[in-house]
């Protein structure tokens, strides 16, 4: 059995609370050899409050762990990379709300940060060297349409709102609201010039696949609509060749990509 002087001596090596709270219910969740009441005598804490540690590592694993209460003590949990990224935002864009940025984080870190510890983040404290402010390109700085488009897309899908993204992107608050509404009907295809009626499911090429058929496009530069279309069925992603075909034109558009190039079968020698 553990000494309680022996989990408070351990106690001194931790670097944060995180640590301090996974160690004391470590042998609940990992080993399973002791009971809530027995770690409570061997660490000195409360058995209803390792019970809340515990479930909180079961809904959300070591993010679990992480303090969010509104005290002061709580604002020092929230990791550095996280700080930083709500500082870089609001450096970008300053209207952003608290609750917006809260959004954002959790679209794009997965950080379970409410709208008070942005708020504690962002009061007295400032950008660290560390992380410089990238650079944005207004809408109508970009060269390329299109990525223009995927830009705004790319914001929304983070959680930014079409007004921020507007004030942003420094367009109107319509072109804004027309690109998210063609993306919507048509997805990709949506945002390539003069696309009013694409000619393939909108609703079977998501992100994820376009990054996939990207990926095998760039690798593959030989292979057409037929051949990729047999690759992705072979991971389980099934397009008919018309939509492979669709994606695989938005994208040569897109990044500049060279035609496919179909290699001719040798002619058989007459006998």
């Amino acid at each position: 059995m553990v000494d309680p002087e022996e989990f408070a001596q351990l106690s001194l090596a931790f670097v944060d609370e995180i640590q301090r709270r996974y160690e004391a219910i470590r042998p609940l969740v990992l080993l399973k050899n002791t009971s809530a009441s027995q770690r409570s005598e061997q660490t000195g804490i409360a058995g209803r409050t390792l019970q809340r540690y515990v479930c909180q590592f079961d809904d959300g694993g070591m993010l679990g762990l992480v303090d969010q209460r509104t005290g002061r003590k709580g604002h020092f949990q929230i990791p550095p990379e996280v700080r930083a990224h709500v500082l870089i935002l609001k450096d970008l864009y300053p209207p952003l709300s608290y609750r917006e940025l809260s959004r954002i984080v959790q679209h794009t870190l997965g950080y379970p940060l409410d709208h008070k510890g942005v708020q504690r983040i962002l009061e007295g404290q400032a950008l660290p060297p560390a992380y410089p402010r990238p650079e944005h390109l207004a809408y109508h700085d970009y060269e390329d349409p299109y990525q223009a488009r995927l830009e705004v897309v790319r914001l929304s899908q983070q959680g930014w709102t079409q007004d921020s993204i507007a004030g942003f992107m420094r367009v109107s608050d319509r072109t804004i609201r027309r690109i998210l509404q063609r993306f919507q009907q048509w997805d990709f295809a949506g945002l390539v010039d003069d696309s009013k009626a694409p000619d393939y499911p909108s609703k079977k090429l998501t992100l994820p696949i376009m990054v996939r058929l990207l990926e095998i496009q760039r690798h593959h530069p030989e292979l057409g609509a037929f051949r990729i279309a047999g690759l992705l069925a072979r991971e389980g992603i099934y397009l008919s060749d018309p939509t492979v075909r669709t994606a695989m034109a938005l994208h040569r558009k897109a990044y500049h990509l060279p035609p496919t190039v179909r290699r001719r079968p040798s002619a058989m020698s007459a006998d």
